[in-house]
């Protein structure tokens, strides 16, 4: 009988617990065996917490240290609710929270994301949880400064267009407006198509700077109060090309020099610039379409008083599949009916 068998195997599980804690120590993660009683006492920590957090593991093992105690006041109540859901399913066995804060022993504050095992008595009461804690701050610091970056570019975006509209608006007092109710009206169409929000944001855009290419029209045929000549109303439909060349070299994150060339556009291929046909049109010049001939019917003209609602809305109903696509003008059409205004 080989008596030094047993001794063997020992050996080998202590072996296989040293690599596996040799393993965790270079990760950077931090293993716990956490009480499920009033502050989570901790009956275990690995000794790389105190390289992350500055408590030793004699620190963390105490009988007097609280793991809830250095959660962060503000996160605290989402932990203890998210482990008071996760306890009562009694099927759950492991979970994850959502990144929170805690108080490292020199006063600084860590993020951290907490995955944790759980272990039920016979009864099927929680015990104890087996937790990994990831020190996730930098990666957090790193999304806010993205989000902020981001949100900074946003505005100056938003800014940019806001100025260019302008221009279009401060040469041509009676479309003064046009563009803001198109760009409402579009963005709403695209939101009850279902589209993305950033193709709806994409949409609100567009309607600001669809008519910016009236700028290289003489200002005295824009205000014109009768009706334009044949030669004049050519001039005004090189509107949609010059808005193209003003907008193509501008790096924005949609089709927007596109949608504003392709705004005139017919299904049929009556439109203009370039008698584009059903697929050729993209969506957002569609949309663009419907809400520039609803709201430039609606609205007062040098030549003419605004025509009303009803009309706006037979016209684009007339002329669904032939001019304008149909889903835009169903859509168009439902939510005036249901009560947007313009």
């Amino acid at each position: 009988m080989d008596f030094h068998a047993p001794q063997i195997a020992v050996n080998a599980q202590l072996d296989a617990l040293n690599q596996l804690r040799e393993v965790l120590e270079r990760s950077g993660s931090v293993a716990a065996i956490v009480r499920n009683e009033k502050g989570w006492p901790v009956d275990f920590v690995s000794a790389n917490v105190e390289r992350l957090y500055g408590y030793t593991v004699e620190d963390v093992l105490s009988p007097t240290f609280r793991y809830s105690e250095i959660i962060h006041p503000a996160d605290l109540p989402a932990v203890r609710a998210g482990a008071f859901q996760a306890f009562k399913n009694s099927a759950a066995q492991s979970f994850t929270f959502k990144p929170y804060r805690v108080t490292a022993k020199d006063g600084t504050v860590k993020w951290l994301r907490h995955n944790t095992h759980v272990r039920r008595g016979a009864n099927g009461d929680v015990t104890h949880f087996e937790a990994i804690l990831d020190d996730v701050t930098e990666l957090i610091q790193t999304e806010e400064r993205l989000r902020r970056t981001l949100e900074n570019v946003r505005k100056g975006l938003d800014a940019t267009v806001q100025a260019i509209s302008k221009i279009g608006e401060l040469r041509d007092p009676y479309t003064a407006g046009h563009q803001k109710n198109v760009a409402t009206l579009a963005k709403a169409i695209g939101a009850e198509m279902n589209l993305p929000e950033r193709t709806c944001e994409g949409l609100a855009v567009m309607g600001h700077l669809h008519d910016i290419g009236k700028i290289m029209v003489p200002a005295e045929i824009l205000s014109k109060p009768g009706r334009l000549t044949d030669v004049e109303f050519q001039m005004v439909k090189q509107h949609a090309q010059a808005g193209h060349e003003i907008l193509q070299h501008l790096n924005f994150p949609w089709p927007v020099a596109d949608a504003v060339l392709q705004h005139h556009e017919r299904l049929d291929g009556t439109g203009y610039p370039q008698g584009l046909r059903k697929g050729e049109i993209i969506m957002e010049a569609r949309i663009l379409a419907v809400a520039d001939v609803v709201e430039a019917m609606t609205s007062h003209r040098p030549y003419r008083a605004g025509l009303g609602i009803e009309a706006a809305l037979a016209e684009i109903q007339a002329k669904t599949d032939s001019a304008f696509d149909r889903c835009v003008v169903e859509t168009c059409v439902s939510l005036i009916r249901g009560g947007l205004k313009i």
